[in-house]
């Protein structure tokens, strides 16, 4: 038997590998967008501290959600097609070192 495989993808926006921006995540299906954008938002808060992305997003992604903070997260979508997109808006350490 033959699983289908709902189309997802990832958009990174940066100045470098290192200092990305922004993500934009879009997925098909609810349980298939909330696996992907539980893994998405797990590798962009690998250092997040206290935020539990894979929670919020399960709690927010029927209905959409907005969340600030060290980074602006938003969910947004139809019943069909979901995007999950974080826009960092912490300055990173290095540009405070003066």
């Amino acid at each position: 038997m033959r699983q289908e495989i709902s189309p997802a993808s990832v958009t990174l926006l940066g100045e470098n590998p290192l200092t990305i921006s922004s993500v934009e995540a879009t997925a098909s299906g609810l349980s298939e967008a909330a696996r992907f954008f539980a893994y998405v938002g797990e590798l962009a808060f690998v250092e997040a501290g206290p935020l539990n992305a894979e929670a919020w997003l399960r709690q927010n992604l029927p209905s959409g959600g907005s969340l600030s903070g060290g980074a602006e997260l938003d969910l947004y979508g139809t019943e069909e097609e979901h995007a999950f997109v974080i826009i960092g808006t912490a300055v990173p350490e290095d540009e405070n070192a003066d």
